[in-house]
């Protein structure tokens, strides 16, 4: 039985009281706030998420809040890469250094964070890296967007279900299935700034039910000439850097569903040029540059019974690669990281009553292979050579209760177990209410905790810049509470509004020893966050579909009251697709805003305004050639990020007016 069978059936058993007409009904009154980001062939259809509850049901049955963005709106909006399809989410945007993509979630991000506090799953499959918790999001991601079905993303506290790194939020990336491709797909794209890439698809379901999809992508980017007056120098004297902001990439993946299993094979390579002098590097020199690798290997068991329970057991590998080298006049540092996780998870679904459900299930995580190495090219011995290992094992139970037709209950808790002494619980509760046909009222509260992970516990060059932590470290933790508010204005207009209030303490950073420049990681810092947030999807007629989300927030250090860093007060997104000839041409616009932000300088940044316009021309029938074109910020207005640590720079400026056409071709 595959996952869609199988969500219609538990659709039926989770409202049985009323019968199936009373579910069809409901759904299509109540469809929540993902439905505004979805393509114009679901919109209507019963929405069906996954990662709220590690199980299929429906959006307005989950016990968080959840964004979809479908494969139609990636490709129609022209999104390169996951951190723009982020960046589309509402209380989300990314920022780039020209070395990696960061995602801000409700005007939070921490320097130095490599999105650390974020989950980031492939069909369900953990990705993050165990030795520092990187999830990449940007060139040096592991899926290529035209690999992505949907992403959904989970606003919110996931640790309940998940454990560590779903403290802000869990983004699911769900593949295409070769059912969907159904024979070969062609793509090609020209950008400016000297870039290219291509992929080729394709996929195939047999009459025995045998699904099968096979992707492979590359992209190469030359990047222009930056200006950084601030590394203007002897080695850089007009502080221009030339032709050192190229980006060469390339991605594979395959999946197999036979019967019961779920084959998932993913690679991607990505090296990368650093051209703003990070981390005191000499300034326009060559040698500097970044190489990584992330591969995942994952086969997973599904067995549906008749009584409408349900088996998952799961088994993968993620293995990555990480090499940077840093150029010095006295030399060339490189930081090698080279890292294997095992990672082994059951679970067990059983409806109990009348439209009750239970859900209980394990989680191991264990490292195969872990080594950093630090070298110079002057120096005989490495700088540093480390080789720990870890080891976590989790159970996690939750209860979906129906209270009334109307109200539902959920209720779960997951502890997590590490190495030592450190563990962790992560309760969550989530009230649900229906009111009336049109309505669906949510209330939740939940924890979150980040396990300190291996380089923060064990780093240490000798005393040069850095030691490990002198106590040992214990879990970041987050309390989250959130209202919200989805509701249906007749057939054209359809919106949310949701508030939250989070607050954070234990946040690892580094804290400086006394007289002296040397630092060690430490459990320093308790932020608080809260806002409100707000989306809307309206259909006026003719086809036409009309998005957009705005979020007002606000982000401070509990300690002392001040304004986090990169944490704009409002943010917000606007899109519109006009159809013409009987929808074969489509004309669509996209308008971006981030309010003023702060820099770690204690200066700050403009306001931000992103304007896109772009065209779309299908073809008559579902095979042959679609064609799209895509101007991004076509006002070409100067757009600035605050910088991080690493950087000399306070603020480190956007591309300007940027150009893309793609074609695609289904045979």
């Amino acid at each position: 039985m595959n996952e869609l069978d199988f969500s219609s059936r538990f659709v039926r058993a989770s409202h049985r009281p009323r019968g199936l007409a009373r579910c069809v009904a409901l759904l299509l009154a109540v469809a929540p706030s993902l439905v505004r980001a979805q393509s114009v062939d679901t919109v209507g259809a019963p929405a069906l998420v996954f990662s709220p509850s590690r199980y299929a049901q429906s959006a307005a049955d989950a016990p968080s809040t959840v964004t979809v963005l479908t494969a139609d709106e990636i490709w129609r909006f022209g999104y390169r890469t996951l951190d723009e399809v982020l960046g589309a989410v509402r209380g989300m945007f990314t920022t780039n250094d020209r070395q990696f993509s960061y995602v801000n979630v409700r005007g939070v991000h921490r320097s130095g964070d490599f999105n650390t506090r974020v989950l980031l799953l492939v069909d369900g499959r953990r990705t993050n890296f165990m030795h520092d918790d990187v999830s990449a999001i940007g060139t040096d991601a592991l899926i290529d967007v035209e690999m992505i079905e949907r992403v959904e993303v989970m606003h919110g506290p996931g640790s309940s279900l998940y454990g560590t790194n779903a403290f802000y939020g869990v983004i699911n990336i769900i593949t295409r299935r070769g059912a969907a491709l159904a024979g070969a797909v062609a793509r090609a794209d020209l950008l400016s700034g000297n870039a290219a890439r291509a992929t080729v698809a394709y996929g195939t379901q047999r009459p025995n039910g045998l699904d099968v999809a096979l992707f492979a992508s590359g992209a190469r980017s030359r990047g222009g000439d930056l200006r950084y007056p601030d590394l203007a120098g002897p080695a850089l004297p007009d502080g221009v850097v030339r032709g050192l902001d190229d980006d060469a990439s390339a991605r594979m993946l395959a999946t197999v569903r036979a019967g019961n299993f779920h084959l998932l094979g993913a690679l991607a390579n990505r090296h990368k040029g650093v051209p703003t002098g990070s981390y005191e590097t000499t300034p326009g020199d060559p040698r500097t540059e970044s190489r990584e690798r992330i591969g995942l290997l994952s086969v997973q068991y599904e067995r549906a019974f008749t009584d409408l329970s349900r088996l998952w057991a799961t088994a993968s590998v993620v293995d990555g690669r990480e090499v940077g080298d840093y150029a010095y006049d006295d030399g060339v540092l490189t930081e090698h990281l080279a890292s294997r996780t095992a990672m082994l998870e059951g679970q067990y679904l059983r409806f109990v009553g009348a439209g009750h459900t239970i859900t209980m299930g394990g989680e191991y995580r264990g490292t195969m292979s872990e080594r950093l190495e630090v070298t110079q090219t002057n120096l005989v011995d490495p700088i540093v050579d480390l080789r720990p290992s870890s080891r976590v094992l989790a159970g996690f139970l939750q209860a979906d209760l129906r209270l009334h037709d109307a109200v539902g209950l959920s209720v779960g808790v997951r502890h997590d177990r590490y190495d030592g002494t450190l563990s962790a619980t992560s309760p969550r509760l989530a009230l649900r209410w229906t009111l009336g046909a049109r309505s669906v009222l949510k209330a939740g509260y939940g924890t979150a905790f980040r396990a300190p992970n291996s380089y923060e516990l064990f780093y240490s060059d000798g005393g040069i810049t850095q030691l490990p932590p002198a106590n040992g470290l214990a879990p970041e933790r987050m309390r989250n509470s959130e209202l919200s508010l989805e509701h249906t204005f007749g057939r054209r207009l359809q919106g949310s509004l949701t508030a939250y209030d989070a607050r954070v303490r234990g946040l690892i950073g580094a804290a400086t020893e006394p007289g002296s420049d040397v630092f060690r990681f430490t459990n320093l810092y308790r932020q608080k966050s809260r806002g409100v947030e707000a989306t809307m999807l309206a259909r006026p007629g003719r086809g036409v579909v009309l998005q957009g989300n705005v979020a007002l927030q606000q982000a401070r250090d509990l300690e002392t009251d001040v304004v986090l860093v990169n944490a704009p007060r409002a943010v917000a997104r606007a899109a519109a697709t006009i159809p013409l000839a009987a929808d074969r041409v489509q004309l669509l616009g996209e308008y971006r805003h981030l309010g003023v932000r702060r820099t770690l300088d204690d200066a700050t940044v403009p306001r931000l305004h992103q304007t896109s316009v772009g065209i779309r021309l299908r073809p008559r029938l579902a095979s042959g050639p679609e064609l799209h074109l895509m101007v991004w910020n076509v006002l070409d207005q100067a757009q600035l990020d605050p910088a991080g640590e690493e950087h000399v720079q306070d603020v480190l400026a956007r591309d300007g007016r940027a150009f893309r056409a793609a074609l695609r071709w289904a045979f």
